[in-house]
């Protein structure tokens, strides 16, 4: 292969602009894609993330009559926590505002109302627990294995 010193310029010219047109060309095409976070108000992506969450492990477990109502309540419970990080999401600019003092305390107040759902979703997925066969049980003790795109371990 000649090197770039015996090159022609035209053939020089021409694959310099071949790599400038592919790099408008990407960076264009990157420009139109959007993740699905930002084409969703808000917290809505990270809801929506849980309830297709719900739904498949509602699929794999097939629920009987009996169970719907132990299941109702744990999903609820579930969406509640999202709806919890969501507004915490949407403090944080308000929060910057905040003095150090304030955004601890603000911190704290979360933390202990995270806490409070956790515990209730807790409650919820004992009572469902209990309604479940052997084989429903061995399903949901599998760990979630998703957390925000990427795989991590337990849970």
């Amino acid at each position: 292969m000649k090197s770039m010193r015996t090159m022609p310029l035209a053939l020089m010219l021409t694959a310099a602009i071949g790599v400038a047109s592919l790099s408008v060309a990407t960076t264009s095409l990157a420009a139109e894609q959007t993740t699905p976070a930002a084409t969703q108000p808000n917290g809505a992506f990270w809801q929506s993330k849980a309830e297709r969450r719900l739904e498949m492990l509602k699929a794999q477990l097939n629920l009987q009559p009996i169970q719907e109502a132990a299941w109702n309540a744990y999903a609820d419970n579930v969406k509640k926590q999202e709806v919890l990080k969501d507004e915490h999401r949407n403090m944080k600019m308000e929060r910057a505002n905040m003095n150090v003092v304030d955004r601890t305390k603000e911190k704290i107040k979360f933390e202990e109302q995270k806490l409070e759902q956790h515990k209730a979703t807790e409650k919820s997925l004992e009572t469902l627990y209990g309604q479940l066969t052997p084989a429903q049980q061995a399903i949901i003790n599998q760990p979630h294995q998703e957390k925000m795109g990427k795989k991590k371990k337990g849970w």
